[in-house]
């Protein structure tokens, strides 16, 4: 995603959700809703790489050069997420 849209900053990749893992982000999927899933031909563990019916919550941080996080977004309501230019607009304060 980074060189595709040629962004000049670092974006995290949490493979194998070890991060999400350490924030307490990742909720596991029960049973019915895996069938709900699979019937969409939605195999998560498969599509993620990973062995589990898990997925992290939606979370945004902001981070600045020294590492401070300056804002944060965590919603375990995937459909609301913040909006991108509110996102562009706190970035352009923090640096």
């Amino acid at each position: 995603m980074q060189e595709e849209h040629q962004f000049d900053f670092p974006i995290l990749f949490d493979e194998g959700f070890q991060l999400s893992h350490e924030l307490n982000l990742t909720h596991e999927f029960p049973d019915d809703l895996k069938e709900v899933y699979l019937g969409f031909g939605a195999n998560l563990p498969e599509i993620n790489g990973y062995d589990r019916w898990i997925l992290p919550m939606p979370a945004r941080y902001l981070v600045d050069v020294t590492g401070l996080i300056r804002d944060s977004t965590i919603n375990p309501d995937y459909t609301q997420r913040p909006e991108p230019s509110d996102t562009v607009e706190m970035l352009r304060m923090i640096i």
